[in-house]
């Protein structure tokens, strides 16, 4: 089963978003910041990482950075508040993992699903 980490300091967003996920198929742990996500992430090793850009302690890219250094087969999905026109630099940092893809909020469950779908490779859940 696909392991699949989501990062974000909305108690909310963690609820509904793994809560979707393991409808679709896939083993869900959450953390609600940077830095509590890196110890998940050493112990569990997802195969994906859906990470919240903006958070507290740690935020989204240095969490993302500091993941990607200690697992190079990470898959990463950025999540961001941030509208597409002001997303390029995220758009660039996704596109430099050659396995990462940029989410703009408010996500659809079907948007959300089908980005994890692609980078797990999986055809359906």
């Amino acid at each position: 089963m696909q392991r699949i980490l989501v990062v974000d300091d909305d108690r909310a967003i963690l609820k509904v978003t793994s809560e979707v996920l393991r409808r679709a198929g896939y083993e869900v742990r959450t953390a609600e910041n940077g830095l509590a996500s890196l110890n998940v992430a050493r112990e569990w090793q997802p195969h994906v990482a859906i990470v919240d850009v903006l958070m507290p302690e740690k935020g989204g890219v240095e969490t993302i950075m500091e993941m990607r250094q200690e697992n190079r087969d990470l898959r990463i999905i950025i999540i961001t508040g941030k509208v597409r026109s002001q997303g390029a630099i995220l758009e660039q940092l996704a596109a430099s993992f050659g396995s990462g893809k940029v989410l703009y909020k408010p996500v659809s469950n079907v948007e959300l699903v089908a980005a994890v779908k692609e980078l797990t490779g999986r055809q359906s859940a």
